[in-house]
Order: C-alpha cells, then sequence, then structure tokens
C-alpha cells in the first residue's frame, strides 16, 4: 500500500497513522505539538479569569514540573532513549513535544556530558515580545524554565546541571538573535 502524504481522499475505515508519509506524520507531530502548549495557554487564561494571575503562574509551574517529569518518561520510552549523560538529554529535547515540534533548536555536543542547546526560536517568547508582556518573560524565562531545564536534566542524572548562558529580553528581537542558550554538563 502506498504511503498517504495527506487524507485529503476518501474515507478509509482501516486507517492507522503508519499509513502516512514520514513527511505528513512530522506535519502531524508539529501540529501535535503545538496544541499541547497552546492547551497550556488555553488553561492558564482561565485560571487567570477564574483565580487571579498570581495562582495561576503558581499552579502552571507545579502542572509543567510535573509534565517535564511524565514528558520525558513517555519520550524516553517510545525512543528508546537511554542513559545518564548529557547526550542522552539531548536526545529528549530532540524530541519532546514542548521543544522539538514548536522551537527551533541548535547543539553544539562538546563531548557526551557537555552540550550548549541553543533555541533560536521560541513561539512563546515571540508572543510575549509582540503584546510587550516583559513580565511574562520574566516569569517563564527566567523562574519557571530554570526548573523545567533542571527537571530534563535530573530525569537522566539527578548531577547534571542545566544553566543558562543568555536569557531574555532579546536586545534587538529578530529571527538572527536566538530566544535563550543553556549549558548542560555533568562533571564526573
Amino acid at each position: 500500500m502506498a504511503e498517504l502524504n495527506d487524507y485529503s481522499g476518501p474515507f478509509k475505515a482501516d486507517f492507522k497513522p503508519q499509513d502516512l508519509s514520514k513527511d505528513a506524520l512530522t506535519r502531524m507531530w508539529t501540529a501535535a505539538s503545538f496544541m499541547y502548549l497552546a492547551m497550556d495557554k488555553i488553561w492558564f487564561d482561565q485560571m487567570v479569569k477564574r483565580f487571579g494571575e498570581d495562582f495561576a503562574w503558581e499552579l502552571s509551574h507545579k502542572v509543567w514540573s510535573k509534565a517535564a517529569v511524565a514528558e520525558s518518561k513517555r519520550c524516553a520510552e517510545a525512543l528508546n532513549i537511554r542513559g545518564n549523560d548529557v547526550a542522552s538529554c539531548m536526545k529528549l529535547v530532540q524530541v519532546a513535544p514542548a521543544w522539538a515540534g514548536v522551537c527551533d533548536l541548535d547543539f553544539e555536543l562538546i563531548n557526551n556530558n557537555h552540550c550548549i542547546l541553543t533555541v533560536k526560536r521560541c513561539p512563546a517568547l515571540d508572543v510575549f515580545e509582540k503584546h510587550n508582556r516583559e513580565d511574562r518573560i520574566n516569569l517563564v524565562c527566567h523562574k519557571l524554565e530554570l526548573d523545567f531545564m533542571a527537571d530534563y536534566a535530573h530525569f537522566f542524572n539527578p548531577e547534571m546541571l542545566a544553566t543558562p548562558l543568555s536569557l531574555p529580553p532579546r536586545k534587538n528581537p529578530s529571527p538572527y538573535d536566538s530566544a535563550c542558550r543553556w549549558e548542560f554538563k555533568l562533571e564526573k
């Protein structure tokens, strides 16, 4: 059977995701990744309306901290990513829906225990900058992301460090100015 590049043809009662081409599956993965983050925004906005922004941020932090661990576990199991080094953690970042499907990432793997991760484009930061939400940049980029990056690192090794090298706000927001840079390091 030929792989489908899309599902524009007739309904197939026996359709399975395996019927799709790699390109179609990649588009679906990207769409699902964006929806994953959109659900967070929808949930967060409803929490703000009902309980206020401070309470919403507190809950968001707790939810995403648990989500980072669950996402790490599910993705690592699904793709048999094993190990306790930085390279294993970076494999996870390459496939995790909260990152890979929505952000433009660059990896400089110095060795299996040291990597510089550059987030070249971050849709959340783009929205914060567009709406002049420096308060959100400070909460998300300077507080929440510190813990989330540590959660990803500690999933593989509690001794692994995730250190920000540069964080927003960007001096000249443009496609050529990276969103943020992180160093993941494990010293033996």
